[in-house]
């Protein structure tokens, strides 16, 4: 299927601002194509089991190429970071037991070692600031020699040892780096999956819904606050407004809680699109596809028509672009804009025309048509006179989009990471590791992925988009794009929130739900 961009028309006698229709010929004339099999996300294992998968040291270990460190005031005792491990090593203990032993609140390895009657004046304790899994090394004698050594972690860490080696150091190693996967079916062919992992660097929880919706019978829905007589909404509360069953925050919204990006819902469009990011779309077919919707429109009064392909994007001196009321675009350097004959509409009445700066309440209220001085001919409207506007998003088609979601960036194309930051995404978006949300359809496009990664957390170190990227292709999409993120990051599944976030579950401004349309699940209160 890929990343086509999609041409969507008018379609039926709705009204023009929602008539829309789509043109899924690549789509329907390719044959299906089979899932590809996760490696990360594939189990087996007992549904409903919560499975540890822990690292083992490599068969052909080298301890000698491990950084020792010796615990100061005590040289028979090192300690060693090396690749994914932590090492301890006691020196002239091999006739003198060390007994080991692991505590759970908080988690800690115990070392008992008899020693050569050490005698500490104070207990020693060395940190690892860097370290996400292991938080302190301390090391304390007792009155009869008797040494004691403590490595306390924020989890509990495998640990093996390494028997007796060369100049009699016996050595244990310590694991920090494992994975906790669990799955569980919540409806014929819906599954939803969870992934923890561990490493020094921190910790990452991936959760995914895998659904079938050609077999399932389930399907996207959007639903907006307005639903239940609000602004923002979290998607739980957004999920239940229409029976749903899974949902995860969807689109980019600004301050005021108004939605940032194209947005259909049952054919109409309910919100204009936001400079050129990738959208999901689904037709009346079911089919669905993720890929760049063009909006174009055509503004007429009684003398002049304008024909325009580019809304709330950047205007350059040779395209025609209108802006939304209080679009970000609005706030961008206003030189860009000195030259452009500037149209302003006001409730499908022009206000004025002309090469005069735009005030501030015009940037906030009115629809602005940007037009180059080269055209300025064509758009010959005069103050006062009634326009009408008619828009489709794409140039051609042969069925009606019934659903569309704008955000953004792409991050996977034909099975592979591709992450694309086209549409001026802000840095908070492109960089670093945070929270996130996605989604993405296999190749056949009939099995959607919902996937969301928690974040800024000591357990939870977030995703980049490229990681992100990667853990969509391991689960098996074929496209995928980036919803928004951040404290925004929600799932929600049968009644349980299953992401968490230090901000708990913030109000959004829409969310993509699963709806299963023969009524067989929904409002669930509880799940796990």
């Amino acid at each position: 299927m890929g990343s086509h961009d999609i041409a969507i028309r008018p379609h039926r006698s709705r009204p023009l601002l929602g008539a829309l229709c789509i043109l899924w010929g690549l789509l329907l004339t390719s044959a299906p194509m089979p899932v590809a099999a996760s490696g990360l996300f594939e189990m087996e294992y007992p549904e409903g089991a919560e499975v540890r998968i822990e690292t083992a040291p490599p068969v052909d270990f080298d301890v000698s190429l491990a950084p020792w460190k010796e615990v100061a005031g005590v040289p028979q005792v090192r300690y060693a970071q090396y690749q994914e491990f932590m090492l301890i090593a006691f020196r002239g203990a091999g006739r003198e037991a060390v007994t080991t032993s692991e505590l759970s609140e908080p988690p800690r390895h115990l070392f008992d070692w008899p020693g050569r009657s050490l005698k500490l004046s104070k207990p020693v304790a060395i940190s690892f600031p860097n370290h996400n899994l292991i938080q302190e090394l301390r090391v304390s004698s007792a009155k009869d020699g008797t040494l004691k050594l403590v490595l306390e972690s924020l989890v509990p860490l495998p640990m093996q040892e390494l028997g007796m080696l060369p100049d009699d150091w016996r050595i244990f190693w310590i694991g920090t780096s494992f994975e906790i996967r669990m799955q569980r079916t919540i409806a014929p062919h819906v599954v939803y999956l969870k992934r923890v992992m561990a490493d020094a660097s921190g910790q990452r929880r991936v959760h995914l819904v895998r659904a079938n919706l050609a077999t399932s019978g389930f399907e996207p829905h959007l639903s907006y606050p307005a639903d239940v007589g609000h602004k923002r909404a979290s998607v739980g509360t957004l999920m239940k407004s229409i029976n749903g069953y899974v949902a995860i925050n969807g689109g980019y919204f600004d301050g005021a809680g108004r939605s940032q990006g194209l947005l259909v819902r049952d054919g109409y469009l309910n919100n204009k699109p936001i400079m050129l990011r990738p959208s999901f779309a689904m037709n009346h077919e079911g089919i669905m596809a993720i890929g760049y919707l063009p909006v174009i429109g055509t503004i007429s009064g009684l003398r002049s028509e304008v024909n325009f392909e580019h809304i709330n994007g950047h205007f350059d001196g040779n395209n025609i672009v209108l802006l939304s009321p209080g679009h970000p675009s609005r706030l961008a350097d206003e030189t860009r804009l000195a030259n452009a004959w500037k149209v302003v509409i006001d409730n499908d009445i022009v206000r004025r025309v002309g090469f005069e700066p735009l005030t501030q309440e015009e940037r906030q209220v009115a629809h602005v048509l940007l037009v180059p001085p080269t055209l300025a001919y064509s758009a010959n409207f005069a103050p006062g006179e009634q326009i009408r506007a008619r828009y489709q998003v794409g140039r051609t088609g042969s069925s009606a989009i019934d659903l569309a979601l704008q955000a953004g960036p792409m991050l996977v194309r034909n099975g592979a990471p591709d992450v694309s930051t086209q549409g001026d995404f802000p840095a908070d978006i492109r960089r670093g590791r945070a929270p996130r949300s996605a989604l993405g359809l296999s190749q056949d496009g009939r099995t959607l992925f919902l996937m969301a990664v928690d974040g800024r957390s000591k357990s939870a170190a977030g995703a980049t988009l490229t990681e992100l990227a990667h853990y969509l292709v391991e689960a098996g999409a074929w496209t995928a794009m980036n919803l928004d993120g951040g404290s925004s990051t929600q799932m929600v599944v049968a009644g349980d929130l299953v992401t968490q976030n230090p901000a708990g579950a913030k109000p959004v401004a829409n969310a993509l739900v699963l709806v299963d349309r023969h009524g067989r699940y929904g409002r669930q209160e509880t799940f796990f």
